[in-house]
């Protein structure tokens, strides 16, 4: 869960400005609807008898969209 730490707060300031107050609530609704989606969808993906962990689908659909932050922001 850790990329989503990586990958809010850049989604926060680029539709929010850099107003601490409107980044800090974006962070805390983008990041725990971003979770909650993930969580979501690793419930319904049966792999294994429990299911899949969260984290794994939080990597896989994080993972692009850090990629494609990192280089447009160069």
């Amino acid at each position: 869960v850790g990329m989503i730490s990586l990958i809010v707060p850049f989604m926060s300031r680029a539709m929010f400005g850099a107003d601490f107050r409107r980044v800090f609530t974006g962070n805390i609704l983008i990041g725990g609807t971003l979770l909650v989606i993930c969580r979501e969808i690793a419930g319904q993906i049966y792999l294994t008898a429990d299911g899949i962990p969260a984290g794994t689908v939080v990597d896989f659909i994080a993972m692009p969209v850090f990629v494609i932050i990192i280089v447009s922001q160069r």
